[in-house]
């Protein structure tokens, strides 16, 4: 049993390191390309708070660098204190405060590599907690047993197209909302079981604090687990426990943001700068306030979102359509449903509260692709299941076939990883950063003094905040820029004139 535990844990790093070495070429390199610009906002965050300290900002995202020149310049949208100062407060602050807390105190600059490390770290997590989720469903022990379901979600896991890249050279809310969105599941579903101790209440309360403390996908999630004890209590008149423990730590969570994010300017203004961002964002209202005009009524939402899908998980969404029809022959030759209530519940737990957060924030799904990322545990979830059934159908039958389930299980699934490297080493290549936002971000760093207001013609965009350490505006010639100078107040400007991201002239003004 020791040999095989060990042999168990040592082809998990090895799947793991594999996937690592696929993504080596990316690691430390110049931000630019596919929504990197979220790794350099959080970027930028840690960067003000490693100068100037976390209680001088209220524990709060803050995007704005000091001095008066980088003051009143909004780019991200949130609440601006009284000193013209702006911080990002459309979601609780938890990704931001955890890679501080972990590299504050070690010493480590934040910086693109440690971000990624993180990441990684963070993606090894996850897929290990996807592994222990089945494991634990079919009441299987690590050790005892090889259960291949479970290595092939955790391979999916490792492998998939838009998992290489998201949980690498992203680094945001969404990012490490994952972690906490399976292992909350991991933990709840193990309790409804009747096989959680105490410390697994204790260990579900943290990890609901967090999750909800982190993305409002946590909160939808906590409401799902929350609404389900509360109807189980009341049909079987159990106590209230676990109910009191996920509100609580839903409502501790809340409280410490709204008291985190009203502590800037005032209650008012976290509430004013709340809605507005939900208006854009959700997908409700006309195309001129939804952002990009996308809105559920938008023909073209629906479109965008299925490139989405189809452009980060064509390969997990192939595979489910071999392995559901499979499993659908299976069942009618069976005549019988072939899924018991156990792995319907747990389906419904994660299932649910994506779908949720894809009718409140129906615009934000739509624009940002990698929000795909939530519905990934839900796929490969499935697909595990549809393993273990073509397998116990397999396992079934005279032994001289029984073994053409794992064979051809891995073979497949083979495959399709082997289409997911091809697709990524494709598409994430590591010189294709156009503009050099690195180039152009060090060159106003170095020239344009501190005490002076940077102004622009090129992309206002994070990557350029962080790369240059200052905030900006945007003019489209020197004459706008003038303009833009004389009616924010300020005393001197540089603008820098970027054409197809290239510096073409610097003029001061």
């Amino acid at each position: 049993m020791r040999f095989r535990y060990i042999f168990h844990i040592t082809l998990l790093f090895l799947l793991f390191t594999g996937s690592i070495l696929l993504r080596d070429r990316n690691i430390d390199k110049p931000l630019g390309r596919h929504h990197e610009w979220i790794t350099a906002h959080t970027l930028v965050t840690l960067s003000i708070w490693e100068k100037e300290g976390l209680i001088t900002h209220h524990f709060s995202p803050i995007y704005t660098f000091s001095g008066k020149a980088n003051a009143n310049l909004e780019l991200l949208g949130g609440v601006k204190d009284q000193n013209g100062r702006c911080y990002y407060t459309s979601y609780p602050p938890f990704a931001f405060l955890l890679p501080y807390f972990i590299f504050h105190p070690l010493g480590i600059t934040p910086n693109v590599m440690s971000l990624q490390v993180l990441g990684l770290i963070i993606h090894f997590i996850c897929a290990f907690g996807v592994f222990l989720l089945l494991y634990q469903l079919y009441g299987k022990h690590i050790g005892k047993e090889t259960f291949l379901p479970a290595f092939i979600a955790f391979t999916l896991y490792c492998y998939s197209y838009g998992n290489l890249w998201f949980h690498m050279n992203l680094w945001f809310c969404d990012i490490l909302m994952q972690a906490f969105f399976i292992y909350g599941t991991l933990l709840y579903c193990k309790i409804r079981r009747g096989t959680g101790t105490r410390i697994h209440h204790i260990l579900l309360g943290l990890v609901a604090f967090l999750a909800v403390y982190t993305e409002w996908l946590g909160l939808l999630m906590v409401m799902v687990f929350a609404i389900s004890e509360g109807i189980r209590a009341l049909r079987k008149k159990t106590n209230y426990r676990l109910f009191i423990v996920l509100c609580g730590a839903a409502f501790l969570a809340l409280t410490l943001t709204l008291w985190q994010y009203s502590s800037i300017n005032g209650l008012s203004a976290f509430l004013e700068a709340a809605k507005a961002k939900y208006l854009i964002r959700s997908g409700y209202q006309n195309r001129s306030i939804s952002e990009y005009g996308f809105n559920i009524l938008n023909p073209a939402s629906y479109e965008k979102m299925d490139g989405n899908y189809n452009g980060n998980y064509l390969t997990l969404i192939n595979l489910l359509g071999i392995l559901g029809i499979l499993f659908i022959a299976i069942s009618i030759y069976r005549r019988k449903y072939f899924m018991n209530q156990e792995e319907g519940s747990l389906l419904f737990y994660i299932i649910l509260p994506v779908v949720l957060h894809h009718l409140i924030f129906f615009n934000f799904n739509i624009v940002h692709d990698f929000s795909t990322l939530k519905t990934v545990f839900f796929l490969i979830t499935l697909l595990a299941i549809f393993s273990q059934r073509i397998l116990l159908f397999f396992s079934s039958l005279p032994v001289k076939v029984s073994w053409i389930g794992s064979v051809g299980l891995t073979i497949i699934i083979s495959i399709k990883c082997f289409e997911s490297a091809v697709l990524y080493k494709k598409n994430y290549v590591a010189n294709s950063i156009i503009p050099p936002y690195v180039v152009l971000g060090q060159a106003i760093r170095t020239q344009a003094p501190a005490d002076v207001l940077v102004i622009i013609n090129g992309e206002l965009c994070p990557e350029m905040m962080y790369y240059s350490g200052r905030n900006m505006g945007w003019a489209l010639d020197t004459t706008g820029a003038r303009d833009f100078l004389s009616r924010g107040g300020y005393s001197k400007a540089i603008f820098f004139d970027i054409k197809n991201g290239v510096l073409k002239g610097v003029y001061p003004l």
